[in-house]
């Protein structure tokens, strides 16, 4: 099964710098299954080396994750497959999120806080694995019932206490990679899709463009043409948002 992605990214018009960062990659494993990973991670505003830490986890996650998968490979007996063995995958993921979660912690400067934000995505076939920290959405878009449904927790105020105002306070996040050296297995948390199908999509943003309504969003990936076509219409009808913006797309062919 073959996976397309796509993706963009855009500092926001008030910022002199884009602290999110972008990484995907198609990686296959002793010739066995491409693994094609896709993370977005969004530094934090107003805390030191945002910019720093967010690469520095996207990074370090993708290498962390592919060094687990390849140890099982190297380990198991002749004849293993990870698609036989999908709870291998699983751990891989918990694997690179502590990884990156401790890499982000020691790339901190002394005395200020670092932190940043990561959702990330792995897709071995028709079998897809997803993790998140932060506030940065990932959804995923069934063809057959062309019907979307997020797959990433959201950490904010907002979507923890359900009278606070989006807006005033609302999007202050409660969970971020950096926040403590160790993770909480409340946070090692990766949700699964058992069957991808031709047409399905998954979207990776920040939270740059999660202003955008839900229902937008759908009918967006839902209508288009998609890859670059979907991409540029999702970041160009963000354009009033000031927030930094990216966004992964993958999309089975």
């Amino acid at each position: 099964m073959e996976i397309k992605i796509s993706s963009a990214t855009l500092a926001g018009v008030m910022h002199s710098e884009n602290e999110d960062c972008v990484v995907y990659m198609k990686v296959n494993p002793y010739n066995d299954v491409m693994l094609n990973i896709g993370i977005v991670c969004d530094g934090m505003g107003g805390m030191a080396n945002g910019k720093i830490s967010a690469c520095a986890a996207a990074e370090t996650f993708a290498s962390s994750f592919i060094q687990k998968t390849i140890h099982h490979y190297e380990t198991e007996k002749n004849g293993f497959s990870i698609l036989n063995y999908r709870d291998r995958l699983i751990e891989a993921m918990i694997y690179a999120l502590e990884s990156a979660n401790s890499v982000v912690c020691e790339t901190a400067t002394p005395g200020f806080g670092s932190g940043t934000t990561i959702s990330a995505v792995v897709i071995a076939d028709d079998f897809l694995v997803a993790a998140n920290i932060g506030d940065s959405p990932i959804y995923c878009f069934n063809n057959v019932s062309q019907t979307m449904s997020m797959l990433s927790v959201i950490h904010n105020r907002a979507a923890e206490e359900p009278e606070q105002d989006q807006y005033e306070g609302g999007r202050i996040l409660t969970h971020y990679l950096g926040e403590y050296r160790k993770l909480s297995e409340g946070l090692l948390k990766v949700r699964t899709v058992e069957k991808m199908s031709v047409g399905d999509k998954v979207l990776i943003m920040s939270d740059g463009l999660s202003m955008l309504a839900e229902a937008d969003i759908e009918r967006i990936i839902g209508s288009s043409s998609g890859g670059e076509d979907t991409v540029s219409e999702i970041m160009s009808s963000s354009a009033r948002y000031d927030d930094d913006k990216s966004v992964i797309l993958m999309e089975v062919l």
